[in-house]
């Protein structure tokens, strides 16, 4: 379980709305490195997302929140592997039927193909994962 402190921020029914800080790579100690010198002048990303918790929550809690190792993996092989998979199925497909069925060059029938296949792939991984990586509260912040 990967976790996570974060600040809930807006309460609202079964959703809470939290907020995590995004700092520098290592925290910027003290030591001479090219982070703790370029640290100081990048911004904070200050992330906002929505999670299910139940209970009783107020804003300015904070809380830890954790995602599943494998939700991560699921998650890689929908972002990366089933669109690079569309992509090169659908460049096979249309080189080959490019230039029997349409009289197209196989160039053309393949990037066509493989656009079609990747367009065809985000639009069913978006109907298919929708709130999949969901993170969950798993406790109450240790003071």
């Amino acid at each position: 379980m990967i976790e996570e402190e974060v600040r809930i921020i807006e309460v609202s029914g079964p959703e809470i709305w939290v907020e995590r800080v995004q700092g520098t790579a290592c925290g910027n100690c003290s030591g001479i490195c090219g982070t703790s010198l370029l640290g100081p002048g990048m911004k904070e990303k200050i992330r906002r997302f929505e999670v299910e918790a139940d209970g009783s929550w107020r804003p300015g809690d904070r809380i830890v929140i954790g995602l599943p190792e494998r939700a991560l993996v699921a998650g890689f092989l929908k972002i990366y592997l089933i669109p690079a998979l569309f992509l090169l199925l659908g460049a096979g497909l249309g080189q080959g039927l490019g230039s029997r069925v349409f009289f197209l060059s196989t160039d053309v029938g393949s990037i066509l193909g493989g656009t079609l296949g990747l367009a065809l792939a985000f639009g069913m991984l978006k109907r298919v994962s929708e709130g999949s990586l969901k993170p969950m509260v798993i406790r109450r912040r240790a003071d």
